[in-house]
């Protein structure tokens, strides 16, 4: 082996020697010191920024209302403050559609009163005193506090004064500076630049510093050694001692190998020690990225050494490497950017049967009915406006009035949040789809109509700005009348026309005018809309979700619980359509619909996740400190049971930096599931039972209660459908009678449920029978063909160096999933396997057959 070995330290000692990798490394010094002033700076602050402003229209009609004297004590405490000219201009705005206050100037005349000592008064913030924060603050006096003391406190009474419309502040404020120097405030927490910022940043650095500058030079520089070495005059003085020529290659391939790890280290090393110590992220994985991107350089190495060893021209070989490197580009990213639409946002959240439809809910937020006639997902509303990953509330289905109630949000990339053209519900009316006129109601007479039971799905948040699957709810509450005046009433008869004969003409009619609206291709039916949907009223702000309760709509939101107030949907005029005659819900024009049921003085702090309970009678809510229990009776919430939970040390921290939790409750236990921490079990009355030890790599997507049951269906990102008996405290897994993967779950009763599969299939699964009842697979779509047939097959065989990315950015962030929308959370959000072993195993074996050609070509080539 000595000679191979000494081949190998040639190897080495060639390229220490050699001028380019020398410029390189000074190259790579020159950027790491650049980038090595960079950092975050966490300044202690309590100015209000354009962004803490979360609701600027709450804000303008609070002042608006103070300065009449109106409100409560607290906002006329701040108000009196701000400049007298300014707060006129705020009221003439609430006028004059031209003049408009934007939230930077509201924010420029806050910070100005935050300065002031006069807001704090005992009688405007009676509750200041027993907070411990502000305690010491307001025990100094005004005339012994500084102008940073004003400063914090204030800023804190603000947030009392205006607790839904501020963003709270901590007292400090993240932002990226350069050599000590800060340049730019950062809109989003720690948690969502460690989750999504950092690992995307380094691995674009690593990728395209180090995947594609130092590899494609280290070709370009190793280029000429496999042609020299094989050269007759070179290769006869090597063979003159007794070595094999199959070694003798293989030495020098892999002493090729030295340049590129030289220059990767090297850089690796210093971008680990710069992320170290200027942003406090000592990521390992910056160094554990060191083999695998030598691996890269291998890969396309054994290309370059194999057309080497045919043509002997080093510049061939760069030329090959080129070629070899933009058809697995093209094929990379032709596969990358067709998987997320074929693969991942078609997976079913969230599925229902509504009357005899079969309704779903994508990972992308896109309501959609299973079309039979061409077997494909139609779309069920017109789309809410352009966009990428949206958050669907519903859909909600009203048996008795027969009308869905649905919303899509625009996911916020940072901070979680959602944003939409307007907060209009979407009301679908089933009784115009069907062809009958609306029913109306005389003004001096009621009219009594049968309910019947009904399976309403409700669609239950755990923390803002997460996607949740839909739950099963309770039936609705049967009423047995009977209407005297309408079955008096008789159709009226057309001249020489028997009254048998009207409605079968009526019937047809309908009938051709119902199938005019159906679509009459696939192409049609993956695009028309299935039905048409009218705007109701305006969802309040800063909303988690809408449920089902007892029969009623509820909105949660930060601000409390709002019940859809269903007596003025049904107040609508008789007759009194719209364009393509869709309902004019004039009376329900902003949030007038909605009705305050919050008990006094309740609000959701910003990391609380609300729950609604399977039996649909209460909603659970955790924060930080405890649970709460209210339970729904009679259009009013009430708080009836609570858990604190050890208190804690407190400090100046933001809450979205808590790990998420999502919890889940029926009428005899409460599951809690905290990211990174075992299932906590509490009873009815959140008295704590137990803990269950859970691998935080087993990713939770969605829990569901199995009904009349003390078992809790888990559904897990990799597809495992679980469940956690209660009563045993034991982790169990169903037996599915389905080979595929799971992405959804909602029980229809104890024994049946509809279950959602990869990609886009829906089955209806008997559990006692293990049986399928029922099953949904739509037909491919052109693009889907292609990538089932073509690029995926294609993509498997043929070695993908790019997908490489996804093993770097598992080494980067210790995680096996990435979720598909930056700042989305790691509970219920939609997210992406990474694939990390088989691109690696296929790489390798691509590798280790073209060694082999190279091997056979050099030990049976005359030389």
């Amino acid at each position: 082996m000595k000679p191979y070995i000494g081949i190998l330290i040639d190897s080495f000692w060639e390229a220490i020697n050699n001028r380019v990798l020398w410029a390189l490394l000074i190259c790579w010094s020159i950027l790491l010191a650049i980038l090595a002033p960079f950092g975050y700076i966490t300044e202690r602050s309590f100015t209000l920024i354009t962004a803490d402003i979360n609701n600027r229209a709450g804000l303008v009609e609070k002042i608006d209302q103070a300065a009449k004297g109106n409100g409560s004590k607290s906002v006329q405490a701040v108000v009196t403050q701000l400049d007298a000219a300014f707060v006129k201009r705020v009221q003439k705005s609430l006028k004059d559609d031209d003049i408009r206050v934007r939230s930077s100037e509201l924010a420029e005349e806050l910070n100005k009163a935050l300065k002031s000592p006069d807001i704090y008064t005992e009688e405007a913030f009676p509750t200041a005193k027993k907070r411990k924060k502000l305690q010491p603050l307001i025990e100094m006096g005004p005339e012994e506090r500084d102008e940073e003391d004003n400063e914090e406190l204030n800023r804190k009474l603000m947030q009392l004064a205006f607790p839904l419309e501020l963003a709270e502040n901590f007292g400090e404020r993240l932002s990226i500076g350069y050599a000590g120097f800060s340049f730019a405030s950062l809109p989003f927490t720690r948690r969502t630049a460690r989750e999504f910022l950092e690992p995307t940043i380094l691995q674009f650095i690593v990728k395209f510093g180090l995947g594609v500058i130092a590899v494609f030079i280290a070709i370009i520089v190793t280029s000429p050694i496999i042609p020299d070495t094989f050269k007759s005059g070179s290769l006869h003085l090597l063979l003159s001692k007794p070595i094999s020529r199959v070694l003798l290659y293989l030495s020098k391939f892999f002493g090729g190998t030295i340049f590129v790890l030289v220059n990767i280290t090297y850089f690796l090393v210093g971008l680990f020690l710069i992320a170290g110590i200027r942003f406090e992220m000592w990521n390992p994985g910056l160094l554990y990225c060191i083999p695998l991107l030598v691996f890269v350089f291998v890969i396309f190495y054994s290309i370059s050494g194999h057309i080497g060893l045919i043509w002997g021209n080093a510049i061939v070989c760069v030329v090959a490497c080129m070629l070899f490197w933009f058809c697995c580009f093209c094929l990379g990213f032709a596969r990358n950017n067709m998987r997320p639409f074929i693969e991942i946002f078609p997976q079913i959240n969230k599925v229902a049967k509504i009357e005899d439809d079969v309704t779903a809910v994508t990972n992308l937020g896109e309501f959609q009915v299973w079309n039979s006639d061409f077997s494909v997902w139609q779309p069920a509303i017109a789309s809410n406006g352009p966009g990428s990953q949206q958050r669907t509330f519903g859909p909600i289905y009203d048996e008795k009035r027969k009308k869905i109630f649905t919303k899509s949000f625009m996911q916020n990339p940072f901070g979680g949040g959602v944003f939409a053209r307007s907060r209009a519900v979407n009301v679908i009316d089933l009784n115009n789809e069907e062809g009958s006129e609306p029913k109306s109601e005389p003004a001096n007479e009621k009219e009594d109509e049968a309910e019947s039971d009904s399976d309403v799905n409700t669609d239950v948040e755990t923390d803002a700005g997460k996607e949740e699957g839909v739950e099963p709810s309770p039936n609705q509450e049967k009423s047995e009348t009977t209407t005297s005046e309408q079955e008096s009433e008789e159709p009226e008869e057309k001249p020489n026309e028997s009254p048998a004969e009207a409605p079968e003409d009526d019937l047809e009619e309908e009938e051709s005018l119902a199938d005019q609206d159906r679509p009459t291709s696939i192409f049609e039916a993956q695009f028309k809309p299935h039905w048409n949907y009218d705007e109701g009223p305006e969802i309040p702000a800063q909303c988690f979700n809408l449920a089902e309760m007892n029969g009623d709509i509820v909105a949660i939101c930060r601000s409390g619980f709002y019940r859809l107030d269903m007596e003025k949907l049904d107040t609508i005029e008789a007759g009194e359509k719209a364009l393509f005659g869709l309902l004019k819900l004039t009376n329900l024009v902003g949030n007038a619909g909605f009705e305050k049921v919050t008990p006094d003085g309740f609000i959701l702090s910003e990391n609380s996740s609300p729950s609604v309970t399977a039996e649909g009678d209460a909603i659970v809510v955790h924060s930080k400190e405890k649970l709460d229990l209210l339970e729904y009776r009679e259009g009013k919430f009430t708080i009836t049971k609570s858990h604190s939970f050890p208190a804690e040390e407190e400090k100046d921290e933001d809450p979205t930096e808590d790990p998420q939790t999502v919890i889940r409750m029926n009428k005899n236990f409460c599951v809690m599931a905290t990211e990174g921490q075992p299932l906590e079990l509490f009873d009815r009355d959140l008295k704590p039972v137990g803990q269950i030890e859970w691998d935080e790599k087993r990713e939770i997507k969605q829990m569901r209660w199995q009904p009349d049951s003390n078992r809790l269906s888990i559904v897990l990102h990799s597809g495992e459908l679980l469940f956690l008996d209660c009563d045993s405290q034991e982790i169990g897994e169903y037996d599915l009678p389905l080979a595929e993967l799971v992405t959804c779950i909602n029980w229809t009763d104890t024994n049946t449920a509809w279950v959602g599969c990869r990609p886009d299939s829906v089955h209806l699964v008997d559990f006692s029978q293990d049986n399928v009842l029922e099953s949904y697979t739509p037909e491919s779509s052109i693009f889907g063909m292609i990538y089932d047939w073509a690029i995926k097959p294609l993509y498997t065989v043929l070695p993908k160096p790019a997908a490489l990315d996804e093993a770097m950015l598992y080494l980067l962030t210790g995680k096996d999933t990435q979720s598909v929308t930056p700042g989305s959370g790691s509970i219920g959000a939609t997210k992406m396997e990474l694939s990390i072993w088989p691109p690696i195993l296929s790489n390798l074996a691509f590798v280790a057959f073209i060694l082999m050609l190279s091997c056979i070509h050099v030990a049976r080539k005359e030389f």
